[in-house]
């Protein structure tokens, strides 16, 4: 679920959004919470829980100019469309398979190994039903739409 388009928004539902990919969920992350590291994804700036990085392939997400507005995530959707090409990942493990059959692994992104996530390789798809599921990026890199296949996006630690 995405943060709302309109009206007030909260630090707290920002949060939610980056960790469950949830705006409206009842669970909390553990507070407290730095605009910096919502944008920039850590918590190098003392935020309770170590955000993932901003998903810049949804429709709107923060720019790059400081200071940030809270305006700047409106419609923001963080599991919109995720990196899954298997050359940006390693430490991959296969853990099981989907109700589609798709396969789901656990994983590294080369560029941050201190954070395990669990989703699907995008090559897994080309081919099968569940090719319109699957981008292209501006630099070749393919990306998955999670909301067309049954598999969630996660960060498991």
């Amino acid at each position: 679920m995405a943060v709302p388009s309109s009206g007030a928004i909260s630090m707290v539902g920002l949060a939610k959004e980056k960790v469950y990919d949830d705006y409206a969920t009842a669970s909390r992350p553990t507070v407290p919470y730095s605009m910096y590291d919502l944008v920039n994804g850590g918590n190098t700036n003392g935020s309770g829980v170590s955000f993932d990085v901003t998903n810049t392939q949804s429709a709107q997400s923060p720019n790059t100019i400081v200071p940030h507005g809270m305006s700047e995530w409106y419609s923001y959707d963080h599991d919109a469309v995720k990196r899954s090409d298997m050359r940006l990942k390693t430490d991959v493990s296969l853990v099981g398979h989907s109700e589609l059959n798709i396969p789901i692994y656990d994983f590294k992104f080369k560029d941050d190994l201190s954070i395990i996530h669990r989703g699907v390789m995008a090559q897994d798809l080309i081919g099968t039903e569940h090719e319109s599921a699957v981008l292209t990026d501006s630099d070749g890199f393919y990306s998955v739409d999670y909301r067309l296949i049954d598999v969630e996006f996660e960060t498991i630690s």
